[in-house]
């Protein structure tokens, strides 16, 4: 592990494998300054405060990209769980609502009647617990001595769990999206909702459309999407949150092959034009690869290492 992130501290930003350097960070002089930062923080002599006029900025991206991850994490294991049994065959199964519980992440895959299919509800529950990785599976209700939690789902259900107004709204917000942007040929989005405003009546959700490379073997970041879902009364609204950015993609196996060569750049960079902070699907790849990085985010130089962000200056 260790041989791998020292690979990715001294490659600079790649496109499927070819070195390349960003526009924002080619230029020798700059190039220059942000190395003597990097150096400067790696030796513990650079301790910056986020300034204050990014700082909620910067909270808010870290908050929301670690839940992001969380959610995904409950998705991806769930449905491997439900794989195994053979239910993710069910020909009413639409997708998933994940539900954050604070140890638990409760994963509802839901499904249509037949006899309604305008009308979703719960087709299976998983519970998962981040902690052990362990996926249980309820009866949508909160366990209890009289309901304990299973090991294997139920038998599918033949009325559907109904839909109480709040997941009925998640559900819209998660479809609403969908349809915005239903991804390209073979690269399915994969959706995330979270509620950033709960007033009744005026219900927002950012629903993240997280692109994922079907080969583990690819450390992948970009192409992901998001919209703000919100609504007022029975109007839905949808507006752009985050615009799809171009897919970079490296080889594990070649990055590790790298990680002995001392002689490359001094740290692994990133650059984004669009906005002078990182964003939270920053700190989402941060963590899905568990992979620390330097991002020169216009003329603010950031280490994203998971929720951690720190602050390194500007780098004019």
């Amino acid at each position: 592990m260790l041989a791998f992130l020292a690979a990715l501290l001294i490659l600079p930003l790649a496109m499927a494998g070819e070195l390349d350097l960003s526009p924002q960070v080619r230029d020798s002089v700059r190039l220059g300054r942000v190395h003597a930062r990097v150096e400067q923080y790696r030796r513990g002599e650079l301790a910056l405060p986020l300034p204050d006029d990014l700082a909620p900025t910067v909270q808010l991206a870290s908050g929301l990209g670690g839940q992001i991850y969380r959610l995904d994490t409950a998705a991806v294991k769930a449905s491997a769980a439900l794989a195994r049994t053979g239910a993710a065959n069910d020909e009413r199964l639409q997708g998933w609502l994940c539900i954050d519980a604070g140890e638990d992440i409760h994963v509802i895959f839901v499904g249509f009647d037949a006899a309604d299919p305008a009308t979703p509800g719960g087709l299976y529950h998983a519970v998962v617990s981040l902690k052990s990785g362990v996926v249980r599976w309820g009866d949508f209700n909160a366990p209890t001595a009289e309901a304990p939690l299973r090991t294997e789902p139920g038998a599918p259900r033949e009325q559907l769990f109904p839909f109480d107004d709040a997941l009925k709204r998640e559900w819209t917000a998660h479809q609403v999206a969908l349809r915005a942007h239903p991804g390209t040929a073979g690269a399915p989005l994969d959706p995330v909702v979270v509620q950033v405003d709960p007033t009744p009546g005026a219900e927002a959700y950012l629903v993240f459309l997280l692109a994922r490379s079907p080969d583990p073997g690819r450390v992948q970041f970009g192409g992901h999407v998001a919209y703000k879902v919100h609504f007022e009364g029975q109007k839905v609204g949808l507006e752009p949150f985050a615009v799809a950015t171009e897919t970079l993609s490296w080889d594990r196996a070649e990055l590790e092959a790298q990680a002995g060569d001392e002689q490359q750049l001094h740290g692994f960079y990133r650059s984004t034009a669009d906005v002078p902070v990182p964003r939270e699907l920053h700190v989402y790849e941060s963590l899905v690869y568990e992979l620390p990085f330097f991002l020169l985010a216009q003329d603010n130089l950031w280490h994203v290492h998971g929720v951690d962000i720190r602050y390194l200056g500007r780098v004019d």
